[in-house]
């Protein structure tokens, strides 16, 4: 069982120096208990590390916000990370994904694409959306119950 935000304030921990350089600030918006969820720490850690570095680069030469929040809906915990940068365009938004699908000339586009497979693996779902105005990833995440299921599992 993982505590999500734990692993969102290392996560900012690491990412805070970096952010600060790209004139970019991260809100944290956490929900008073929130359940633990059912999952690897470090491979969590790792998502959030990728949406969060990401979301610098997006905003590098504008600056701009970061806000990581957690709510709970129903089975799932959700994870939210929304910036305040350029946005995806909607010719991408359905490809950020796929692999080797980048719009930076040096990333390899696997980023998000192992994102995804561990969202996926553990049992849960991300949502992207664009405009503007920025851009918003949900993760949602089975929470985890005393015995080790998930509640989505009973």
């Amino acid at each position: 069982m993982t505590n999500a935000e734990e692993v969102l304030r290392d996560v900012v921990l690491f990412t805070n120096r970096f952010a600060k350089q790209a004139d970019v600030q991260i809100v944290e918006r956490y929900a008073p208990a929130l359940p633990a969820v059912l999952s690897d720490p470090d491979q969590l850690k790792q998502v959030f590390l990728n949406l969060v570095t990401n979301a610098v680069q997006a905003m590098e030469e504008s600056g701009g916000t970061i806000t990581l929040e957690t709510a709970t809906n129903g089975e799932y915990v959700e994870i939210t990370v929304a910036d305040t940068g350029p946005g995806i365009p909607a010719h991408n938004i359905s490809k950020v994904f796929d692999p080797f699908f980048s719009t930076r000339s040096e990333g390899t586009g696997l980023g998000l694409t192992i994102v995804h497979r561990i969202v996926d693996e553990h049992e849960g779902h991300i949502e992207v959306g664009s405009g503007p105005d920025g851009t918003t990833f949900r993760v949602s995440l089975p929470i985890a119950m005393e015995d080790g299921g998930t509640e989505t599992s009973r």
